[in-house]
């Protein structure tokens, strides 16, 4: 069977599209895997899956969402795949056309798109709400169409069945590593972040905070909008954070385990009080035998109290982060066990083979393998 991926955004070695999904399904005798990206690399095989690029180089979105589809497509069509597996927004349309021809389609919501395009800076304000409620219109006329939907979280499932009732949730759990802790000499607290640099992670909260508070040192590492960055250089607080800017996987990895708290205070109205399995922070932290402080969404707290593994609060909540930060030091015995609870959870449930399992069973299943 012949399974091609499709992505207009992503990278080629993107975590969840490659590293994940294709590899996964490539490493079964039965599949022969391809992934078509938008880039001008050349084609190569990486981990026994077949990567083919557009060779278009796009100049800006409005370039991109008007060049890259057709590219796609044609190089979508030329691989005459048995299903083909789609990973953004602007391709719905493409699989919609792959589908009339009689293809498999699933497409693969890695967001709630609707809410998503709420909070996007670069669309103005007095647009968003308009082009978030024809987005969900098109979804409704589309997705009907496909095959299968994929999505991330409980509540994005619950608004795409109302669309497609073959739907179902494959997380972003991590590919389990085997990893030693990495000791550090001095008695400073560190607190650690690593990822997309905005304002959804409360780092302006977590900067003031930690002016109040002694020996300790919160280190960041991702990409961010430099206006954003100076902002925080602003913030009492600032003179005891340590920003890396973008690493490597590698390094980030190192990070987590040199670290003594991983901290993930996530505020947004995409995913309300319910909170989302999508985003991977909280698991990163854990595989890495990291305890955690994150935000009270009703998912996240479930899975820290039933396996015991940190601490949830109100994001927005200073009073609450400083506490915490304060009776965690003053048990940092503690912490090591928390740390290891964490890391059972991983290995007992949230883990990528029990979600490779779920994928391979929808293939099988659409494929009537």
């Amino acid at each position: 069977m012949i399974i091609c991926h499709l992505t207009s955004i992503h990278k080629r070695t993107d975590i969840r599209v490659f590293q994940k999904e294709c590899v996964s399904l490539a490493n079964k005798t039965n599949y022969k895997v391809y992934l078509v990206v938008n880039d001008n690399l050349p084609d190569e095989t990486l981990n026994n899956v077949f990567i083919k690029s557009t060779n278009v180089e796009m100049r800006n979105r409005l370039h991109r969402f008007m060049n890259r589809n057709k590219q796609l497509y044609k190089k979508a069509l030329s691989i005459n795949a048995d299903l083909y597996h789609l990973h953004d927004p602007d391709l719905i349309n493409v699989g919609v056309k792959l589908k009339k021809l009689g293809y498999k389609v699933i497409f693969d919501s890695h967001e709630n798109i609707p809410d998503q395009i709420m909070e996007k800076n670069w669309i103005p304000k007095y647009l968003r709400w308009i082009i978030s409620k024809l987005y969900g219109l098109y979804e409704k006329k589309k997705l009907t169409k496909l095959d299968y939907l994929i999505t991330v979280s409980p509540h994005i499932k619950n608004r795409l069945k109302k669309i497609n009732m073959n739907v179902s949730i494959i997380t972003n759990y991590p590919i389990i590593k085997y990893k030693s802790r990495i000791s550090h000499d001095n008695d400073e607290f560190r607190i650690c972040f690593a990822g997309g640099i905005d304002h959804t992670w409360n780092h302006d909260l977590i900067i003031d905070s930690i002016s109040k508070l002694s020996n300790v040192k919160y280190i960041i590492a991702g990409p961010s909008d430099s206006k954003y960055i100076e902002k925080l250089r602003k913030i009492p607080g600032w003179n005891k954070v340590e920003y890396l800017g973008f690493i490597s996987k590698e390094e980030v990895e190192n990070l987590y385990l040199s670290s003594d708290l991983g901290v993930a205070l996530h505020h947004s109205k995409q995913v309300e009080i319910t909170g989302t399995l999508g985003n991977n922070k909280l698991f990163e932290f854990l595989e890495s035998g990291l305890p955690v402080l994150c935000t009270d969404y009703l998912i996240w707290k479930d899975i820290v109290e039933k396996y015991n593994c940190g601490y949830t609060i109100n994001p927005l909540s200073r009073t609450q982060f400083i506490e915490t930060i304060e009776m965690m030091i003053k048990n940092r015995d503690q912490l090591v066990k928390l740390g290891e609870n964490g890391r059972k959870a991983i290995e007992n449930e949230f883990n990528w083979k029990s979600q490779e399992r779920k994928l391979l069973d929808i293939y099988k299943r659409i494929l009537g393998d």
